[in-house]
């Protein structure tokens, strides 16, 4: 009596081995690629387990058209049909089903269970699929020490991953792989397979790099473990209850196939099954070509042999192939690669969703510090926000010279498209709002004439400019405290030396303009004529005070750090103690010294050498002001306006 593989037709033969044989090899490959996810990215959205599929949808459509009938049985084909005409149905009702990709991934189930027959070839197949989800574990840990960028990071949790598109996809992956190394591990007792070394190494590795991944991960908080509560929502609890009943189809003939069919590991599979389900409604995962890809090969298990097997002298070429396109991807940041965070950040800038791509530039910044272009779109971010001043101190961050990890250096046409963003940004703002970002940001790109003759243009327009001045000596030795001045504002001390030549009235119109906390003010009678004149600035930053002094006897201050941890509760009436620190009057002492205070922050000293004095207050970090310089210029001869 002839059994079913000998009456099962076979495939024409083509160089030396069947079609089959080519599908088998095509299943192989996918088994290798799928787990490496973004490392086995051929060329924009194409993969190496794309390309694997070619062969697998061949030899399907080869013999559908020669014997005019699916080796998929009827109740496993049947609900893929029914879940991909309800994904169209839904999608056209509004919902944001995906239809063509739903559709995808049917038509792969039903491909792959159509030729993968041969349980000798799905067993390594699963085998080829667990030793790709070792490496993926031993990359993520690499990327948990920081020793390997990862491809997939959560900013929330701080999980990472090496490899796949997204850490929920990646654990799950892992997990899979993991409740199927039991009925591999069986099934090698049983010699219904001969493993290769790697493999019997993944199954120890696979377990314990698990665990260590786990242990070394961020807690999970516990909202995050509740079952997920989308697959029981009206619509599209009628697809996933489909799909449950084709899980309970595949399972049903496992277990009719322990009782029909020879000798198996059926029951380990069935385990995997019910147990992969399980985890699939309560995390409820989008569905991905691996996940289908393993459901697939688990159904072909329960099937009658009529596929021929496999060789095994491709697969050393197959595992070059994989490997040299992992090392290149891992090498290299490609365009289409999910490391290259300019694409997401151009995404958002270009939609006007920049909190995200803030969130997740900063985790860029973290696990990259000397990342010079992901300061570059922090500083475009900023710019789209409206937040000049943030914009040109982060844009001059992101030209220094570093080694950068993924991508270069901002290049000329991304530095000219920041500055033509902050001119126009700056233009439509008034003087004194705009402060002095655009000229900040031209200094940084080295652009420092046109920087001077902006503001050369922006004091000249000021009626204290127009004052006359004295002779070119006195004049420069009356430049120097306000030139220090506007080069310390500039940030770029390098620049007081050239601002000396300009006329002291002139430098204090232009810090005038720098903000709306920039006045120039008159001193009372008596003050020493000596010290004039004579720029104070005083801020308040998010870890720091800081407050500088510039007049002819030199330059003074410093940077006061709070005197208690910022994460201390403040008083009940701390604001109000606090206030908003502004410069206060002049007072004069019994002894003579001359005192200028900074709200309660700090005081300014003159007594022969001016100092600069710090207060004891421990500011609040709740009590935080913007980081916007507060000025005062006191000019000889000024009047009392």
């Amino acid at each position: 009596m002839k059994t079913i593989e000998q009456t099962q037709k076979r495939a024409p033969g083509l160089s030396g081995f069947t079609l089959e044989r080519f599908a088998g090899l095509g299943i192989q490959l996918f088994a290798f690629a799928w787990p490496l996810g973004a490392y086995q990215r051929v060329a924009g959205p194409v993969h190496l387990h794309h390309i694997a599929l070619v062969p697998i949808f061949l030899c399907a459509l080869a013999d559908f058209k020669r014997n005019k009938r699916l080796r998929t049985p009827f109740e496993l084909w049947w609900p893929c049909v029914v879940i991909a005409v309800l994904a169209m149905l839904l999608h056209a009702g509004g919902h944001a089903a995906p239809p063509w990709r739903v559709a995808g991934l049917c038509a792969l189930f039903v491909a792959v269970t159509h030729v993968a027959r041969n349980r000798r070839a799905i067993l390594r197949a699963l085998q080829f699929s667990c030793i790709s989800g070792c490496a993926v574990v031993i990359m993520s840990l690499l990327a948990q020490f920081n020793a390997l960028f990862p491809t997939a990071y959560s900013v929330g949790t701080g999980h990472v991953m090496a490899g796949p598109y997204s850490v929920r996809e990646g654990v799950l992956s892992v997990v899979f792989l993991l409740l199927l190394t039991p009925a591999l591990w069986a099934a090698a007792r049983r010699r219904e397979f001969a493993p290769c070394r790697f493999a019997v190494a993944g199954w120890v590795v696979l377990p314990v790099g698990a665990l260590l991944y786990g242990c070394l991960s961020p807690r999970p908080e516990l909202e995050a473990l509740r079952p997920a509560h989308i697959p029981f929502l009206l619509p599209g609890v009628f697809a996933v209850t489909v799909f449950l009943w084709a899980v309970a189809r595949i399972a049903a003939k496992l277990w009719v196939a322990r009782q029909f069919l020879g000798p198996g590991v059926y029951a380990w599979l069935v385990a995997a099954l019910a147990a992969g389900v399980v985890v699939a409604v309560w995390c409820a995962p989008m569905p991905t070509a691996g996940f289908i890809f393993l459901l697939a090969i688990v159904a072909g298990y329960g099937q009658p042999r009529v596929a021929a097997g496999t060789s095994a002298r491709f697969v050393p070429i197959m595992i070059a192939l994989v490997a040299s396109l992992a090392t290149v991807n891992i090498m290299l940041t490609l365009p289409g690669d999910p490391r290259n965070y300019e694409r997401f950040a151009r995404a958002a800038l270009a939609t006007g969703t920049t909190d995200e791509a803030r969130e997740r530039l900063g985790f860029v910044k973290k696990l990259a510090p000397t990342e010079t272009r992901a300061d570059y779109y922090i500083a475009r971010i900023h710019l789209a926000e409206g937040n000049l001043a943030a914009a040109a101190k982060v844009f001059a961050r992101s030209l220094r010279d570093t080694h950068t990890r993924l991508l270069p250096p901002p290049d000329a046409a991304l530095i000219a498209e920041f500055l033509d963003e902050m001119r126009e940004k700056s233009s439509a703002l008034p003087e004194q709002a705009r402060g002095l970002a655009y000229e900040k940001a031209l200094i940084a790109a080295g652009r420092e004439q046109h920087a001077l003759s902006l503001l050369e243009l922006r004091g000249e327009s000021s009626p204290l400019s127009q004052v006359p001045g004295n002779s070119d000596d006195t004049e420069r030795a009356l430049s120097r405290p306000p030139a220090a001045a506007l080069a310390a504002l500039l940030e770029t001390p390098s620049l007081a030396d050239a601002l000396t030549l300009w006329n002291a009235r002139l430098l204090a119109a232009i810090i005038e303009s720098a903000g709306p906390h920039s006045k120039v003010a008159s001193v009372p009678e008596g003050f020493p004529e000596s010290m004039l004149p004579l720029v104070v600035m005083a801020r308040v930053g998010a870890g720091a005070d800081e407050i500088l002094m510039f007049s002819p006897a030199g330059q003074a201050g410093g940077i006061r750090c709070p005197d208690a941890p910022l994460r201390r509760t403040p008083p009940a009436d701390a604001g109000m103690m606090l206030g908003e620190p502004e410069w206060r009057e002049w007072r004069r002492n019994a002894e003579g010294v001359w005192t200028l205070a900074f709200g309660i922050i700090g005081e300014v000293h003159i007594l022969g050498a001016p100092e600069v004095f710090f207060g004891s207050y421990p500011s609040p970090i709740q009590m935080r002001l913007e980081e916007t310089w507060r000025i005062r210029v006191f000019m000889p001869g000024q009047e009392e306006p």
